[in-house]
């Protein structure tokens, strides 16, 4: 099942009669009943602060390959979550739990667990680092107070790396990054470091440096402490040994480890030295002591220097970020990663208030000891329980089987149970609390993107959703036998309720099923689990790729639509120009309909105006005056029209596919004294006979494509892309442990069935990854 998985201890929050919360930028509180009671309120709202402070919301991103799930099974190990460690080649990980996940070696879907870390608990995601499933980075990054970035060690930053990274800088998401498998051949802090400035555009502050590289990579020193971390081997890293650079000791201590203490000591101290002048820029604090003297910069205590770290790490504008080590398949660097999740990343008490949405469209601030507000983010089918919805708590307290109103759909709900999830397990709780993430069961009509309030909430709020990428690969769908099609349906709404990112249509000429999905693996998913989770014998049909339109040249147009409303005969006339715009976004469109209100607010018709109108009765242009009832109904046919506007660059006249960058404007409308239904349907066909007029260009999407291969193959692999795939060919970058990274632009046609033909030019020895550029004319 696609399933998110929590288990933590319950935290004990309760919530007191007073409230309050940011409205329209002020401050207002609803009024306690005695001063015994406010104190008592105030006593509960400073406990429930304790307790958010000791929780992390932490999410584990990366590139696909990067490592993200051995780090968390390594986590869950030194946690003593578990007793064994389960290894992703041999598909017996905590996290990657769904058999698809184990037969195929890579995360398909978020996964979450809690553990106890120093005192504090951990609610960790593992999220997925393949392309086809970015929707899964996406929903969990949404309700994440933190986040850690997985970096190979001899990669560095990769394609996937990139969209994670500017996935979490739009929900402003602090972060830290762990630098993986430095026991590899070829793993360079220094490079990974490059490219993080390079490609990413943010400033790098090492927090380690390594000991001893590739096959010798024996540990780290922490520059916070100036000690080296060896790792015992024998019992799979949980035993961590501390040796002072600066003690007397330390030749001799380090020997046993094959370690020299005097080239350690100095290259940490001038990395350490690197490191507080890269804090002193970020940091007033500590630039005030690096004015002061070297001395007193060398000085700093480690608790100093890493409240200093907290500040630029809570502070995603700064643009700077932690940077750490390790291999965690070797059992080395995980704790102190452990370490800097507490100490460096937020508790849900440190990030800011949320904005909500008041209902008159006004934006305000809303805290965590105000009325309850918590948004859906995931949605799972359960064949058991039916389906579980995920909420985080943004503020306030649930109970159990309370009253609860989905503001984004205008529903109630009533859950019927409050369940912290760890894979197959289930922990019932009494409520869920500000900061809190659990699964609720119950909630038959919320979807993903949903806010829920309590039904009692007298000012509902709303929250910002998430961003749904469209699909680009297409495929039909067909059950074996009628039997099965009812089955088949039903799979596919439970799976769109799971997965925003599925699209589910009709073809209308031949009636077939056609999902569209982020990419033909996404859509082989979906295809086994119909089989597995519902039972249903399904045919794939070929893969398709979907096309967009875009006019060519400036065009006006009038449309007078006649038809039949209610019994009664309707007209509606409207004149739009259609222009195509490059300057828009991919996917963007403009469309403007204030013609409307110049037209309502003409002057009522002097006698001599309308005597002329009588004796030119063609003159479409004669001055008019809409009645009072149509200047009633002027918002109404302004929403109307601009809605058919919309409605028709869904479908171009080539190929019924959207139309993109193109900007629609109402240039003048017939008699206004007619239905909003019969100034939609004009609007809508006028776009149509438009484009159809001037004709439209259709648009391909063209992928940006990296391929890792090795120096071997390099020649093979630049054939195929030229002379079989129509690429550009871009950079090629030299890893350090002999591979090229081939940077180019494909049509994304070419490119179906490419994982299967990379595999055997190569040998398997290759890998690539895709991602979405722009749309371009198709050739």
């Amino acid at each position: 099942l696609i399933q998110s998985q929590f288990s933590s201890a319950r935290l004990d929050m309760r919530r007191g009669w007073g409230k309050a919360s940011c409205r329209h930028g002020q401050l207002w509180s609803v009024p306690c009943r005695s001063a015994a009671t406010n104190a008592k309120n105030q006593n509960a709202q400073s406990k429930t602060k304790i307790e958010m402070e000791n929780l992390r919301n932490v999410g584990i991103m990366a590139h696909i390959d990067a490592g993200k799930t051995t780090v968390t099974e390594r986590m869950l190990f030194y946690a003593d979550e578990i007793q064994n460690v389960g290894e992703v080649h041999e598909g017996d990980t905590v996290m990657d739990f769904m058999d698809q996940e184990r037969e195929r070696g890579i995360t398909i879907q978020s996964a979450a667990i809690s553990f106890h870390w120093q005192g504090k608990t951990i609610n960790l995601i593992d999220t997925p680092g393949h392309v086809d499933f970015t929707i899964e980075v996406e929903r969990s990054l949404r309700v994440l107070d933190g986040a850690v970035c997985v970096f190979d060690g001899v990669a560095g930053v990769q394609a996937q790396s990139e969209t994670v990274w500017r996935q979490a800088s739009n929900y402003n998401v602090p972060r830290v990054v762990f630098v993986n498998k430095m026991d590899r051949e070829g793993a360079l802090l220094q490079t990974t470091m490059d490219s993080i400035s390079t490609r990413l555009g943010w400033k790098p502050l090492a927090l380690h440096i390594p000991i001893g590289q590739f096959g010798g990579f024996k540990g780290l020193v922490d520059l916070s402490t100036m000690e080296a971390v060896l790792f015992d081997e024998e019992g799979r890293g949980r035993s961590v040994v501390k040796v002072s650079l600066q003690g007397e000791e330390a030749a001799a201590e380090l020997a046993p480890w094959g370690v020299e203490a005097e080239p350690l000591a100095q290259a940490a101290a001038a990395a350490r030295e690197e490191l507080l002048e890269g804090v002193a820029e970020a940091d007033d604090e500590i630039m005030e002591i690096f004015l002061e003297g070297d001395s007193s910069l060398a000085a700093i205590p480690r608790a100093r220097l890493l409240a200093a770290l907290r500040r630029i790490t809570l502070n995603p504008s700064l643009k700077c970020v932690v940077v750490m080590l390790g291999s965690a398949f070797k059992n080395k660097g995980v704790q102190p990663l452990m370490d800097a999740v507490i100490d460096l990343l937020p508790a849900p008490s440190d990030r800011p208030p949320v904005e909500a949405t008041a209902p008159n469209g006004n934006v305000f601030l809303r805290k965590f000891n105000d009325s309850f507000l918590a948004l859906a983010f995931k949605v799972v089918y359960d064949k058991h329980m039916g389906d579980l919805v995920y909420l985080r708590c943004y503020s306030g307290t649930m109970q159990a089987k309370a009253s609860l109103s989905n503001v984004t759909r205008g529903l109630t709900e009533r859950p019927a149970k409050i369940l912290r999830v760890m894979a197959s397990d289930y922990e019932e709780v009494d409520e869920l609390s500000a900061g809190g993430i659990v699964a609720v069961v119950g909630l038959k009509g919320t979807r993903t993107g949903d806010t829920l309030v309590l039904s009692s909430d007298k000012h509902p709020a709303t929250l910002l959703g998430m961003q749904v990428p469209p699909a680009v690969f297409f495929c039909t769908l067909e059950a074996e036998t009628g039997d099965d099609q009812p089955q088949l349906d039903f799979g596919l709404q439970c799976l769109t309720r799971e997965d925003p990112s599925l699209l589910v249509t009709e073809d209308l000429e031949t009636g077939e099923t056609v999902i569209g999905g982020m990419g033909e693996l996404h859509l082989e998913v979906i295809r086994t689990k119909l089989e597995r989770q519902f039972n249903v014998k399904c045919q794939a049909g070929k893969v398709q790729i979907s096309h967009r339109e875009m006019v060519t040249q400036p065009v006006e147009k009038a449309f007078q639509y006649q038809g039949t409303l209610n019994g009664k005969a309707v007209t509606a006339e409207v004149t739009i120009r259609l222009e195509p715009d490059d300057r828009l976004g991919v996917e963007e469109n403009v469309v403007s309909v204030s013609a409307v209100d110049d037209i309502a607010a003409e002057p009522k018709p002097s006698h001599e105006d309308k005597e002329a109108s009588k004796n030119a009765p063609g003159n479409k242009d004669a001055p008019r005056a809409p009645s009072k009832s149509a200047k009633k109904n002027i918002q109404d046919i302004k929403d109307a029209i601009q809605t058919g506007l919309l409605d028709g660059l869904r479908a171009g006249p080539a190929t019924g596919m959207p139309m993109i960058r193109t900007r629609v404007t109402l240039l003048k409308t017939g008699d206004l004294d007619t239905s909003p239904i019969a100034f939609r349907a004009a609007a809508t066909r006028a776009v149509y006979e438009a484009a159809k007029t001037v004709g439209t260009v259709t648009l391909e999407p063209v992928m940006s494509v990296e391929i890792t291969a090795d120096e071997a193959d390099l020649g093979t692999v630049l054939s195929d892309l030229s002379a079989q795939r129509r690429a550009e060919i871009g950079d090629m970058e030299l890893l350090q442990d002999g591979r090229r990274i081939i940077k180019a632009i494909v049509p994304l046609r070419f490119m179906v069935g490419y994982s299967t033909d990379l595999r055997s030019i190569t040998g398997g020895r290759s890998s690539f990854h895709l991602a979405f550029s722009h749309f371009a004319p198709e050739v």
